[in-house]
């Protein structure tokens, strides 16, 4: 099993944060290798398809929502990659100062023996979302 965990610190409180990225669909809106997310919404079972920049479609589900806790869970139900048991968890921490704490998270098997390869192509993606979110709300 591999584990890919990448953290953003952000000077924005967790509930304006949550509204402006949590929606399981909204990450078409702030990820740079993404052209666009069709979203069925956020109930569990909802399905998003992001369409990246270089032509690749993935499909994924969403298992868990709580805006509440403003945490997602979704697995992987097809993608160009070669891998399976894909389960993605994205949540947003509140640190009780008005700033919050992203953590984006995958955790999948490898469908061949090249797992490395592919930990590298999911650690690019997780973290050119986060350093999306860093300059969109630190660099403003």
């Amino acid at each position: 099993m591999f584990n890919v965990i990448k953290t953003v610190h952000l000077p924005v409180r967790a509930e304006k944060l949550w509204r402006d990225i949590g929606s399981f669909g909204a990450v078409g809106a702030w990820h740079p290798m993404l052209s666009g997310v069709d979203s069925q919404g956020d109930v569990p079972g909802a399905r998003r398809i992001a369409h990246s920049r270089d032509g690749g479609i993935q499909v994924e589900r969403l298992k868990d929502y709580n805006g509440t806790d403003c945490i997602y869970r979704y697995e992987m139900e097809s993608t160009p990659m070669r891998l399976r048991d894909y389960i993605g968890e994205f949540r947003v921490d509140d640190n009780g100062d008005g700033t919050s704490t992203v953590t984006w998270m995958a955790h999948f098997e490898p469908a061949d023996g090249n797992g490395e390869e592919t930990a590298r192509k999911i650690e690019t993606f997780i973290k050119a979302g986060t350093d999306s979110l860093k300059a969109r709300y630190i660099n403003q």
